[in-house]
């Protein structure tokens, strides 16, 4: 089975991940065309949007706002309508959003600091900096499990290491298990076998 990382680069101009850029969906498409042709028969895909140093997939290629479900859905059967062996990062199954933290001490991330710190020097404006890191940090993906609406999104009666999505009253595993529409439901009544 063979890891490929190629996909999440496509919204790294020149290769500059602390750039804001907008996703390059052909490369996308002509990168998921190659694996999948080149890999049949011969090899196996690992299909995968997120992980825990990715951003999450719905605010990076989708939309977080009215279109929060129909984006993740689709997300989820482009990548799982493919030949492979899907994966499923914590939170993707419920649409689970990038947090938007709005100050730098909001993050844990060794990379985030570095890398606030290293522009800041060079003399980037901190807004501008704090904008790339809501789209393109890694604690995007570390916010903890919303579980349910009550306090820390019913994932601790402690203290988070980090913050919760300010969405979790309303995207969370309760709300998607009642609600017919919700991206759970969705992929767990989809065949996408191949």
């Amino acid at each position: 089975m063979t890891f490929n990382f190629h996909h999440l680069k496509v919204d790294y101009p020149n290769g500059e991940k602390w750039t804001l850029a907008k996703p390059d969906y052909v490369a996308l498409k002509a990168l998921f065309r190659h694996w999948q042709q080149g890999m049949h028969n011969v090899a196996w895909n690992a299909l995968f949007w997120c992980n825990h140093d990715q951003p999450r997939i719905v605010s990076r290629f989708g939309d977080e706002g009215e279109y929060r479900i129909p984006a993740a859905k689709m997300l989820a059967m482009a990548l799982h309508g493919m030949q492979g062996t899907p994966y499923i990062y914590q939170g993707e199954e419920i649409g689970m959003t990038n947090p938007h933290f709005t100050r730098i001490t909001d993050y844990r991330d060794v990379e985030s600091h570095n890398m606030f710190a290293a522009l800041r020097a060079a003399g980037r404006d901190p807004d501008e900096l704090l904008a790339i890191l809501a789209s393109k940090s890694r604690d995007n993906s570390r916010t903890p499990m919303q579980w349910d609406n009550s306090k820390n999104a019913g994932f601790t009666q402690g203290e988070p290491w980090i913050s919760l999505c300010d969405n979790y009253t309303e995207v969370n595993v309760a709300a998607a298990l009642r609600d017919e529409n919700s991206v759970f439901l969705h992929l767990s009544k989809a065949d996408c076998s191949t």
